[in-house]
């Protein structure tokens, strides 16, 4: 039975945006990126994400200001793993 990597299905590129740009901004990257989340950096250090399941349960539905920062809706529990997992063991 053949494995699937996390390698294999993950992009090479990670799509950032800095803690202090605004939500308007994030979603405007997502779109040109054509990626459903962007790493949150602070200092070029990963301090969140913000995905498409954010901008739905913690802006829309919320009515939150798209001025505000990223900062103040990225999700922050962030999980690592290696390359060479299998797709399984994280999922």
């Amino acid at each position: 039975m053949a494995h699937t990597f996390v390698q294999d299905v993950m992009k090479k590129e990670l799509i950032t945006v800095d803690s202090s740009q605004s939500i308007k901004d994030a979603a405007k990257m997502m779109d040109q990126q054509n990626v459903g989340c962007v790493i949150v950096t602070r200092d070029n250090v990963p301090v969140g994400i913000i995905t498409e399941r954010d901008f739905v349960k913690r802006i829309v539905s919320k009515e939150k200001d798209l001025s505000l920062p990223v900062s103040d809706v990225m999700s922050s529990d962030r999980k690592s793993t290696r390359l060479n997992s299998s797709h399984s063991s994280v999922s």
